[in-house]
């Protein structure tokens, strides 16, 4: 399982074509799975079973998959945790 806290992932000048993608590996980024894509203004936590991606070389990445092209626009991810149950 894969818990985080998507934690002021937008100012005020982030819009709705803005978005960020949580993606897995279970082969070391040769292939990828989109878990959730977040648009506009995003905050909250999030949980997603990964137990199907689990391998001894699984990757997570954070991917802005459109626009946050103006200076003033970012996101951030806090408290990620990766456990088994």
């Amino acid at each position: 399982m894969i818990a985080d806290h998507l934690a002021g992932l937008a100012p005020s000048s982030v819009d709705s074509s803005d978005s960020v993608s949580v993606q897995i590996s279970n082969n070391g980024g040769a292939t990828w799975s989109t878990l959730q894509t977040f648009s506009g203004q995003t905050t909250g936590s999030k949980s997603y079973n990964i137990s199907t991606f689990i391998a001894s070389n699984s990757v997570l990445r954070f991917v802005v998959s459109a626009n946050y092209n103006i200076s003033d626009e970012y996101f951030a991810v806090d408290n990620v945790q990766i456990s088994c149950n």
